[in-house]
């Protein structure tokens, strides 16, 4: 059995995976801020206004999604991606706790977090 194209695989498929989350989640903040202002906090929206900081992370979670699925500067990318991610699952703690979507954005960025650790570079552009 080759394993070396088992890690290739593995890789593409979580690289398609976390990109695809990244992705999708920045253009339904790019086209339906309104829907995201919510999840801002307060005392955040007091300094920037919440459709401006959704639109720029919308762009930011898309940025990076692209990246991902592309493969540039991958062990970057997903480092970014990860502390992202520790942005929105502490903004969601501190919103409403231990909750079904927490858990489910740990769960993220911990897959996430082991791109950072992959040395599989599968058409890859490392810069």
């Amino acid at each position: 059995m080759d394993t070396s194209n088992f890690s290739k695989a593995r890789h593409l498929l979580t690289r398609a995976a976390i990109g695809f989350v990244f992705v999708s989640f920045g253009l339904w903040e790019l086209f339906d801020p309104q829907y995201w202002t919510g999840f801002v906090p307060n005392w955040v929206a007091a300094i920037i206004p919440s459709q401006t900081l959704v639109l720029f992370h919308g762009v930011v979670l898309l940025v990076l999604g692209v990246a991902i699925l592309l493969g540039l500067w991958l062990r970057w990318t997903a480092l970014l991606a990860t502390l992202m991610l520790v942005e929105i699952c502490a903004g969601l703690l501190l919103a409403s706790g231990f909750s079904d979507l927490l858990v489910r954005d740990v769960g993220l960025l911990l897959f996430t977090l082991s791109m950072v650790f992959d040395d599989e570079r599968c058409l890859c552009v490392t810069g």
